[in-house]
């Protein structure tokens, strides 16, 4: 560290919280990044924390801040930190135990929300959805999540039946395994909450297995059999009639013995043609039979079937499969005798047919379905129509149009786009009324574009806001289109003005965009010329080399004002600059090198000073060696301290003894400096301390009186020591006069009721009445002072509450009258103030006596704060006097004593 560190300390820890601000804010001292963590947990003021916090870029740092920090406000900003780097997922990211111990201990749902579907590391996404508590965005993890344990770990924990359903919906391409789980569960769950479609669903599907088991007896499976009949006991209370009797058909007909017939049967229980007889036997040797042959017709109809099945293995046309049965059975009957291949032939068709069978009749379910969701949707379109929803009723109609994509030629399906078409008419009427209500905001949008030319924003601002009307008006248009109609647009002249005053608009920020495209232009010239100069200055025969290291410097920074060139030519300027940084930083290097080299020599020779037999002779030369090395250039900061240690090592024993004369001058500055500062502490603390601060009166002297003994005092603790001494003569003064105004107005109660006692207490014979003696004595002011006035006002009210009242006489309280409103004259004019009109003339008469007195010399002329206070004193003498008066002459000297004050205060 050199000397300019020793005494200046850097921005960052100097005492205005301000400059603490900026410093931290933007600067990029290396010192100061590493202390970021330090003041972010200490520094007082919380502004330059949070500036602090927002550099720091450790998670495990903003933890432990986040767990000690008070503020409400930086404990906001450090959750901001905690949030953004625990979800960061660039490759720069916190290690994954700090995020998951964030995961742990936040309570921020959007936090979890968002690691639980987009955290890089799928072991912190099964710890976010653990925490994750709404079934929608459970569901969103079970479908996007790209591990099969964290699908099947999010499917766990949904609950509701309809995200269950989205879920199944969405895996059924994407993950079979989980989406066969979640069907499985779905429907057992239905089961349980004896739900009528799960219910209808399983009856079919036993129904359908035992009817597969009743058509192969021969390999019938028996514990099959009796699953699908314990599974129909589960839900033989909820099936529909129908199911019933078909579950009854099928259990009579497993029941029923098998016949074997001579010959092998056909598998479809078609019934064979009469003509169909035995094999001729052995009875009928007279007659030789001729073999039967094998029917063509009843190969082409198999073939025609089977050929049918392969070609339309998705969807199978009722009517089709009806005609190729009519044309089986005809080929059938045709056979007489039928061939052994017949029969082969007539099972293998009749197998395929039942194929077709089956999914006819899972067509023909799926279709009811799709008719039953179709008659909801129409009913939902109906009621949104109704309700004027325009957007939603389109929405409904694009969700039928897709489910009839494939029954747009069956009947029940025509009249539902028969129903749907008619419905046309509303939503047309709706866009138009939709329409109608846009107009009044592209009325709207139009007059925002009209005035801005005129509205003070910054050009880049007025070029968003020009981009945001027009995304706006786009908008407007997209929400009136309904698919399959023609392009609905506004009205033409609505366009055109609107489109005339963007472009109005955007020719008021033209001049600036065309100026600073010219100030980009001259900056790109200026980096050029910048990185010619560098380059000149770096190949020069006698190079300048505190000119090119401070070039260095700006072509550092100006690498960071790219930015400011224009985008076309901004690779070409930056190019081009990194050429004339790296020639001229080869250039320094070399200096460095020689500089180096020289310094060393400088380090060899003050190593042998020490031998020198003169310590004078040693001094002078190390002088000159100082000089030498100053002349011999510079290195980089921390090569220069270095090789700076290295030379100062050799010097210092040389100067050791003049280190020590500082030394011990400093110790006395030092110790001079803490007596000050110990005298103004003890200064603090008597201000601070809770004792009555006039009774310390003389210690403070005493510290007044110590200053003298220090010879050529620090300005600032002397000053300081005053203000502290200032401080207290005013908190004395203000404690003494808090003092007197309590004892004023504790004069002034005490009158009040000595006058209650001697004037408004008294009953109808002059005798005092018990209550407002009572009344007197319970409110008599329990303090009092040493003062003669107050005492003798103590002693009248204990001799008038004893009995003792002395009544005055008439002449008695005409002279305490009189005196009452000469002493309201005189300070009425002690304050200024005007006297009332009755008294003009004793008024005068007062001014008049006063000023002979005062010219005379009879009598001296006293302040008039102390003349106020004897007037105060001589009023409250007078509590004798009767109600009337008493009350008016008090306003009187009340308000002419409270002038006189406020004019002395």
């Amino acid at each position: 560290m050199n000397w300019k560190q020793r005494i200046f300390k850097p921005k960052w820890q100097n005492k205005n919280a301000d400059i603490r601000l900026e410093s931290v804010t933007t600067e990029q001292d290396p010192q100061l990044i590493s202390n970021l963590v330090e003041i972010a947990a200490t520094d007082e003021d919380k502004r330059v924390r949070g500036a602090a916090i927002k550099r720091l870029h450790r998670l495990d740092n903003i933890l432990k801040l986040h767990a000690g920090e008070k503020d409400s406000d930086v404990q906001t900003l450090l959750h901001g930190r905690i949030r953004q780097l625990a979800s960061s997922s660039s490759e720069t990211r916190p290690a994954l135990d700090l995020r998951m111990q964030v995961v742990e201990t936040t309570s921020d749902r959007d936090l979890i929300e968002h690691l639980a579907q987009r955290a890089p590391e799928a072991q912190l996404r099964r710890a976010a959805i653990a925490k994750v508590e709404r079934q929608g965005v459970l569901g969103d993890c079970c479908i996007v999540d790209s591990e099969a344990d964290n699908r099947e770990f999010a499917a766990a924990r949904i609950s509701q039946h309809t995200t269950l359903k989205r879920v199944i919906g969405a895996l059924r391409k994407r993950d079979k395994a989980l989406h066969g789980k979640l069907q499985a569960r779905l429907h057992e769950e239905l089961l349980a909450q004896k739900d009528p479609d799960a219910v209808q669903a399983e009856a079919l599907k036993i129904c359908t297995g035992l009817e597969k088991l009743a058509l192969n007896k021969h390999s019938q499976d028996i514990e099959a059999g009796a699953d699908l009949h314990k599974s129909w006991q589960r839900i033989a209370g909820q099936v529909t009639p129908e199911m019933t009797e078909r579950y009854q058909r099928i259990t009579e007909r497993l029941a029923t013995p098998e016949t074997v017939p001579e010959k092998a049967a056909p598998a479809e229980p078609v019934s064979r043609p009469a003509k169909v007889e035995p094999v001729a036997t052995a009875g009928a040797t007279t007659a030789m039979i001729e073999a039967p042959q094998a029917s063509e017709a009843l190969a082409r109809a198999v073939t025609a079937i089977t050929g049918y099945a392969e070609e339309n293995a998705e969807t199978t046309g009722a009517k089709s499969v009806r005609k190729l049965k009519s044309h089986l059975e005809k080929a059938w009957k045709q056979c007489s005798p039928p061939h052994p291949q017949d029969f082969e032939r007539w099972n293998e068709a009749n197998a395929v047919l039942r194929g077709l069978d089956e999914k006819l009749e899972a067509q023909h379910q799926q279709f009811e379905k799709d008719v039953s969701k179709a008659q909801e949707l129409l009913s939902l379109m109906k009621d949104e129509l109704a309700e004027g929803e325009l957007h939603k009723a389109l929405e409904t109609r694009a969700r039928l149009q897709k489910l009839g994509k494939d029954h747009g030629k069956h009947s029940e399906w025509k009249k539902i786009n028969s129903t749907m078409w008619g419905m046309q008419a509303r939503l047309r009427e709706l866009r138009d009324w939709h329409h109608w209500s846009n107009n009044k905001i592209r009325k709207r949008l139009i007059a925002e574009m009209e005035v801005l030319p005129q509205a003070d924003l910054h050009p880049d601002a007025l070029l968003d806001r020009i981009k945001s009307l027009q995304a706006e008006w786009k908008a407007l248009e997209q929400s009136e289109q309904i698919p399959g109609e023609k392009q609905f647009s506004a009205a033409p002249w609505m366009w055109r003005k609107f489109s005339a005053a963007g472009h109005t608009a955007f020719d008021t920020a033209k001049p600036y965009l065309d100026k600073r495209s010219e100030i980009q232009s001259r900056h790109a010239q200026s980096l050029a010329t910048f990185c010619a100069d560098l380059e000149q200055l770096a190949q020069a025969e006698a190079p300048d080399w505190t000119a090119l290291g401070k070039g260095l410097n700006r072509g550092r920074k100006k690498l960071h004002d790219l930015n400011k060139v224009p985008a076309n030519q901004r690779q070409k300027i930056a190019k081009k600059l990194k050429a004339a940084l790296d020639k001229a930083n080869a250039a320094m290097q070399g200096h460095y090198q020689d500089v180096e080299k020289e310094k060393m020599k400088l380090i060899r020779a003050a190593s042998q000073l020490v031998h020198l037999p003169e310590r004078s002779e040693a001094i002078a030369e190390a002088k000159s060696l100082q000089s030498n090395w100053k002349a011999a250039g510079s290195l980089w900061r921390s090569k220069e301290q270095e090789l700076w240690n290295q030379f100062r090592e050799h010097l210092d024993p040389l100067f050791a003894e003049l280190k020590d004369q500082q030394a011990s001058i400093r110790a006395a500055d030092n110790e001079r400096l803490a007596a000050q500062k110990a005298l103004c502490s003890s200064m603090q603390e008597i201000l601070a301390s809770k004792q009555d601060l006039a009774a310390l009166h003389g210690k403070v002297q005493g510290l007044q009186d110590s200053w003298k003994d220090i010879p050529h005092p620090d300005r600032k603790l002397l000053q300081s020591f005053q203000d502290l001494v200032a401080d207290y003569q005013q908190q004395v003064e203000k404690a003494q006069q808090q003092q007197l105004n309590a004892d004023r107005e504790r004069w002034w109660q005490k009158s009040a009721l000595l006058h209650e006692l001697t004037v408004s207490g008294k009953t109808a014979k002059g005798e005092l009445n018990k209550r407002t003696a009572a009344k007197v004595s319970k409110a008599w002011p329990e303090d009092s002072s040493d003062d003669a006035f107050e005492c003798s006002m103590d002693k009248a009210c204990a001799e008038i509450l004893a009995g003792n009242m002395v009544s005055m006489s008439d002449s008695e309280a005409d002279k305490l009258k009189s005196d009452a409103r000469a002493l309201s004259i005189r300070v009425e004019f002690i304050a200024g103030l005007p006297s009332p009109e009755e008294d003009r003339d004793q008024r005068m008469k007062y001014q008049v006596d006063r000023l002979a007195e005062s010219m005379s010399g009879e009598a001296a002329r006293q302040p008039a704060s102390e003349e106020a206070n004897a007037a105060e004193t001589a009023w409250l003498g007078m509590y004798a006097l009767p109600e009337g008066d008493y009350s008016a002459f008090g306003k009187r000297i009340k308000k002419a004593l409270n002038a006189v004050r406020e004019s002395h205060s």
